[in-house]
């Protein structure tokens, strides 16, 4: 965050701590078919959350996972419950929690720079809640952007509670559950960081966590993939069961009853370079690395009228192409 009038509600032109405007969950009225985003699938909406922790300039990202067993056609099953995505990034002041609850109310149109680096890379103001909404119906967020998660503020809303986006609530001073202060990676808990979790999960693809990570690490790895080898940013994937005392899942290959290392449900994501070009992603243990050469570039120049400002601008498309080597 930055001080000064860029934390000025665009409004009241008050502190956005401070002031008392409306905080409905839309910002200019309720876009069609809200819950239907167009998000590709679920791994698509929790990388729209580790874009925002990145913009936050996070270094450590845990997903964590919390699943129970069910009975479905008389057989138990585990089925995933809640997924939190917490970051040890810079956290976010009261109201600015607030706004990011609020649809069409993100940084940019606040006139807020994100993050040290001035990452942009959102713009429209619609990440987190219509990532949230398009896999679940309830989205909880605790935040502290400074003296650590003691001081972290918490707010809400909830698709069954109508009231709670008539108005978003004010965020208070709230607890996080300790289920998941145990299941975080220890380092992760800085002095500010964002824990945002998913209930409610009615729209979510897939039923367990073995399942998410297996279709989610290709896409966010490809995603954010010069993010995790350049800037050395770690994405977690950890699964836990959703019942006192909070266990690791994992799964007992040697059918010994003894828990080892590469049995718990527990994964790093690898970068995944679409070019084979980056000798630091994952590419299944080529023969030679990189597998493939760079074959070409070109650029693309093309004008554009920016659908937040009207404005009109003028960016370009990098192209790039790649060939197997032969030794490949």
């Amino acid at each position: 965050m930055t001080n000064g009038d860029e934390n000025n509600c665009p409004t009241c032109k008050l502190d956005i701590d401070n002031c008392e405007c409306d905080f409905s969950f839309f910002s200019k009225g309720a876009p069609d078919s809200l819950r239907k985003s167009g998000y590709k699938n679920a791994a698509y909406a929790l990388g729209e959350l580790v874009d925002n922790s990145i913009e936050e300039d996070a270094g450590f990202i845990d997903i964590i996972v919390f699943e129970s067993q069910q009975t479905i056609s008389n057989q138990k099953r585990w089925q995933v419950e809640e997924i939190g995505i917490l970051d040890d990034g810079n956290g976010m002041s009261p109201g600015m929690l607030r706004c990011a609850l609020r649809h069409g109310s993100g940084s940019t149109q606040l006139g807020i720079n994100r993050g040290r680096k001035g990452k942009k890379m959102g713009k429209f103001g619609v990440g987190l809640p219509q990532a949230s909404l398009s896999q679940c119906k309830r989205l909880e967020v605790w935040s502290w952007n400074s003296g650590g998660r003691e001081n972290a503020y918490w707010t809400f809303f909830d698709w069954d509670e109508p009231a709670s986006f008539t108005q978003i609530a004010k965020p208070i001073q709230k607890p996080i559950p300790e289920k998941w202060i145990k299941a975080a990676d220890p380092q992760i808990w800085g002095d500010s960081g964002t824990l945002i979790v998913w209930k409610k999960l009615d729209r979510f693809s897939w039923k367990t966590s073995i399942a998410i990570n297996r279709n989610s690490e290709e896409v966010i790895g490809r995603m954010y993939r010069n993010h995790i080898t350049k800037e050395k940013i770690d994405i977690r994937l950890v699964a836990h069961e959703n019942a006192p005392p909070y266990n690791p899942r994992w799964t007992d290959k040697n059918k010994d009853g003894v828990m080892q290392d590469e049995e718990v449900h527990e994964w790093i994501f690898r970068a995944n370079d679409p070019l084979y070009l980056n000798p630091d992603a994952f590419a299944g243990n080529p023969p030679v690395n990189p597998a493939f050469a760079l074959a070409g570039e070109d650029v693309i120049k093309v004008q554009f009228k920016d659908p937040v400002t009207g404005e009109t601008q003028n960016e370009e498309i990098k192209l790039r192409f790649s060939m197997a080597k032969k030794e490949t």
